[in-house]
């Protein structure tokens, strides 16, 4: 038969092939009780069933784990070559050819020479859909993992059959980070593939020596520069808005003066103004001054804090005095 049971009749057909693999391992039960209780042939007999059940069902999957169960309770040639069908059936190429390989090693002239040459046409078109990986390392004793499934340690006595297409090959050792690499295996190829671990520096005491964490460095607190700014900032616009009104208040108290009739009571509310005006004026500039000399020197000198970026360089800056105001000019 062939290896193509992917249509309704080629299920029914291989699940046939099955219930008479089946019945060869009933009737081998006398010789096989002589080694293994009747218990465990029993056993197998029960899961070799239900894995024809279900394959002829399409549950691949579960039939694997019970035609694998079978085998391994009462090992038995015949039912490899159930294992391989329903391994190709998953499109794993790698573990037929393996398999059927294996079946016609282990069965021997006891295998029909019709079921022989099917199996042997059946592997020639697997030879196909499956490659080579010389997977290699640089420490010994490496799990190498191929689609996260363990198929050895390093070094490797031969290389590894797989099916082709994208494979996840992996290499584990101890506490060492895995390393992974993803290889696209095309049908037939012969692929070198080396999976390295980092190399720890070691002391001639044999001591390794691992990466040292840089030590903290301090960085610039700018938080109370920005503040006395701000504030600097505010008090010189409020000296400017208080004066620019006392000016005012001033220019109405003149014309207080030169208006008649006018009461004392107006001249006195006018003067009283101006004086406010002037006075908040004044108190506003004395204030933007020093916030601004507070500015000035968390340039010159900022707070330190303990961080693990580097500082900024300090700010430079100056403080200039004009006819219209105060000025601060520098680079933060």
């Amino acid at each position: 038969m062939s290896l193509l049971p992917n249509s309704l009749m080629g299920r029914l057909h291989v699940g046939l092939t099955m219930l008479l693999s089946a019945l060869v391992i009933l009737a081998a039960a006398p010789n096989l009780a002589a080694e293994q209780s009747q218990a465990a042939v029993k056993e197998a007999s029960t899961r070799f069933k239900r894995g024809v059940e279900l394959f002829d069902e399409g549950d691949f999957r579960t039939a694997l784990i019970e035609f694998r169960r079978a085998y391994a309770v009462a090992p038995d040639f015949n039912v490899l070559y159930n294992i391989g069908q329903t391994q190709y059936q998953l499109s794993d190429y790698a573990g037929a050819f393996g398999t059927l390989t294996r079946y016609l090693e282990d069965g021997g002239e006891k295998i029909k020479a019709d079921r022989r040459g099917e199996v042997e046409s059946a592997l020639k078109k697997l030879e196909a859909r499956v490659g080579k990986l010389r997977v290699s390392s640089n420490v010994e004793g490496a799990e190498i993992l191929v689609d996260d499934v363990k198929v050895g340690v390093t070094p490797l006595a031969e290389p590894l059959l797989v099916s082709a297409g994208r494979r996840k090959v992996s290499a584990a050792s101890g506490t060492r980070p895995v390393v992974v690499r993803k290889i696209d295996v095309a049908g037939g190829d012969d692929v070198e593939l080396s999976l390295d671990f980092p190399v720890l520096e070691k002391k001639p005491s044999g001591q390794i020596t691992l990466p040292t964490p840089s030590p903290p460095v301090e960085r610039y607190n700018r938080m109370p520069m920005w503040i006395s700014l701000v504030a600097a900032a505010g008090f010189t616009a409020g000296a400017g808005v208080s004066g620019v009104l006392a000016l005012r208040a001033k220019d109405e108290l003149a014309e207080q003066l030169d208006t008649f009739p006018t009461t004392a009571e107006q001249l006195d509310d006018a003067r009283s103004k101006t004086q406010t005006l002037a006075i908040v004026a004044d108190v506003l500039g004395v204030a933007g001054v020093l916030a601004a000399g507070v500015t000035v020197y968390f340039i010159v000198d900022p707070p330190v804090e303990s961080g693990d970026e580097e500082p900024a360089k300090p700010a430079a800056a100056r403080l200039l005095v004009a006819p219209t105001g105060l000025w601060l000019q520098g680079q933060f």
